[in-house]
């Protein structure tokens, strides 16, 4: 069968032969036909002059790199990018970054990530840059990490960079034959072996932090390869216990050709690979692989688009900003290296910013009003650089994409292969975790409280109705298997201390919260916010989050202005707010 309307509404239909429908104007999946003629309205572009939401800094410290992997973006197969490079950062450009990120960042909390090249070929200016974010932001809620190779870490340099709480982001491609075919040095050599050296000393001296400070990046050249990358990784005694953190695939370079996938051929891969999944659970490199592939279909918000909406951009949006090794600005690290938006002694450059935007934004307002994958798009701003032709391609292919992931989807449904696993959350201090029987007597203790009385009266009763508490937890467990809510326990060295629930999810999402009295005035509330709309919004579950307050409440009023939340509208008695992400 072929699409349902017009407009590109998708229908699908699984190997047991039932058919489904996906309508873009809810993002519903229906078992029946139905007529949907709806175009895309985009909220008109306003320009910016301020990114009121990064707190997340890329430093590449240096160009320099002792491995040639044969799909990097600076091998010179990229048209708009530059090619390996021996330029490095000074302490002094360092120290300029710094005072650039203080003037920039609006939020306590902040990242900074190294990057390069590979960071560990300067690793003595590297240490000098973490030491320093240590003392110079030592106001701020700073978190550090590193990407690297693996090639240079040694158990010296592991041990320096645990001591101090970075985190650890290593690049891994599989098992040895396929990684050593594709991360070579210059010297044509593989590099596994030493990247596997550096994981089997982390997980002998610190098998805690390598679970929790260590992701592993994966980038998929083949699909071909995958089963046997899968089953290779799965009988490594090292390996085994890992769990990839991403894998990717190559960015589009038309300098070398971009074909059309072929949704028929490709699907049939996918269903090959599923069929393997299904019979070899425990391959952690599938799940993680399947698990990506339908992370949008299983937590779509089913929100009626009948207004207009606002359009997917990076900027002004955006917590993220770039710096290259010449100290220009970019919006990402993954923009080609030609679209800067400014640099560190001048500043960002507001008008190159907003033509960057507006560029991208004419493009897409003309070309996807009536295209069924523009909630699951992952065209962004880094596809300003193709021209017409290319955009057409990068949009079929997209488009076969998104009828894969509604297919495999359908499938794991059908087959039983979805897990529905409370999503556990990290923040500086505290783990976010499932509210269970246990913590009903510390809940009870919570909802006494005479503060959440006056500011959650919703609450006011559930403590003195037969098992109310008790009841209350269960109702958010069918909320969790339904899709429509979740109550998180906020944790400090394991013991209770608040709650955040999410309600609606499919409807009109909303939050509401509150901590125990001697946890108040802390931040905790504030960083558990922020993770769980991290969650939310980077996973699809929603795109907006509302909330109402009373007017007395000052700190849940400043808490929701700091996390990005704007009101809508105010009465004597409240007043409402909304976080939408764009």
């Amino acid at each position: 069968m072929a699409v349902v309307i017009d407009n590109g509404g998708m229908q699908i239909t699984t190997s047991s032969k039932h058919d489904y429908y996906y309508l873009p104007r809810t993002n519903e999946i229906i078992a029946e036909p139905k007529e949907d003629n709806f175009e895309w309205i985009f909220n008109e572009l306003s320009a910016f002059g301020e990114l009121p939401n990064v707190d997340n800094f890329v430093i590449s410290i240096t160009e320099n790199c002792n491995l040639r992997c044969t799909y990097c973006c600076y091998s010179g197969k990229y048209k708009n990018n530059r090619i390996h490079g021996t330029k490095s950062m000074s302490a002094d450009d360092i120290d300029a970054i710094y005072e650039f990120i203080k003037r920039t960042v609006k939020s306590k909390d902040l990242k900074i990530a190294f990057y390069g090249g590979e960071p560990l070929t300067n690793l003595p200016l590297l240490k000098y840059a973490i030491e320093k974010a240590s003392v110079f932001f030592q106001d701020y809620n700073l978190s550090v990490s590193i990407s690297t190779n693996g090639v240079l870490l040694t158990p010296c340099t592991i041990d320096w960079f645990i001591k101090r709480n970075v985190r650890i982001d290593i690049s891994i491609d599989g098992h040895k034959q396929i990684h050593d075919r594709q991360r070579i040095n210059v010297t044509g050599n593989g590099s596994f072996d030493y990247v596997y050296k550096a994981l089997s000393y982390i997980k002998q001296q610190h098998p805690q932090y390598l679970k929790e400070n260590v992701l592993l990046l994966m980038t998929l050249t083949s699909l071909s390869d995958l089963e046997t990358i899968a089953r290779h990784w799965a009988k490594d005694e090292i390996l085994c216990n890992l769990v990839p953190t991403k894998i990717s695939s190559l960015a589009p370079n038309f300098k070398v050709g971009v074909t059309e996938c072929d949704y028929e051929e490709l699907v049939e891969k996918y269903l090959e690979l599923l069929s393997c999944y299904e019979r070899h659970r425990d391959w952690v490199v599938l799940q993680v692989f399947f698990e990506q592939c339908i992370a949008y279909w299983i937590n779509r918000p089913i929100l009626d688009a009948s207004d207009s909406i606002p359009m997917s951009t990076c900027l002004p949006t955006s917590n993220k900003l770039y710096v290259d090794a010449d100290m220009k600005i970019g919006i990402c690290e993954k923009m080609a290296d030609c679209y800067r938006i400014g640099n560190i002694s001048n500043g960002i450059d507001w008008k190159e910013a907003n033509c960057i935007v507006s560029s991208y934004y004419k493009k897409r307002k003309h070309k996807c009003r009536n295209c069924p994958a523009v909630r699951m798009c992952n065209l962004c701003l880094t596809a300003v650089e193709y021209n017409d032709s290319q955009w057409n391609t990068l949009c079929h292919n997209e488009k076969v994409f998104m009828k894969i992931g509604f297919r495999i989807f359908c499938e794991m449904a059908e087959r039983g292969l979805i897990n529905s696993e409370f999503p556990t959350l990290k923040t500086k201090r505290l783990k976010l975790t499932e509210v269970t029987d246990k913590d009903c007597l510390k809940l009870t203790e919570i909802i006494n409280d005479k503060e959440t009385n006056i500011f959650l009266p919703e609450l006011i009763g559930i403590c003195d109705a037969p098992k109310g508490v008790q009841n209350l937890v269960n109702t958010f467990k069918k909320y969790q298997n339904q899709g429509e809510g979740y109550l998180w326990g906020l944790r400090l060295d394991k013991a209770l201390i608040g709650f955040v629930g999410v309600i609606d999810l499919s409807y009109k999402p909303s939050i509401f919260y509150a901590l125990h009295p001697k946890a108040r005035h802390k931040g905790y509330m504030q960083e558990s916010v922020l993770a769980i709309m991290n969650y939310l919004f980077r996973n699809n579950v929603c795109n907006q989050l509302s909330t109402e307050v009373k007017c007395g409440n000052t700190s849940s009023i400043k808490l929701l202005e700091k996390v990005g939340f704007v009101k809508l509208e105010s009465s004597r008695e409240k007043i409402w707010y909304e976080s939408i992400f764009k």
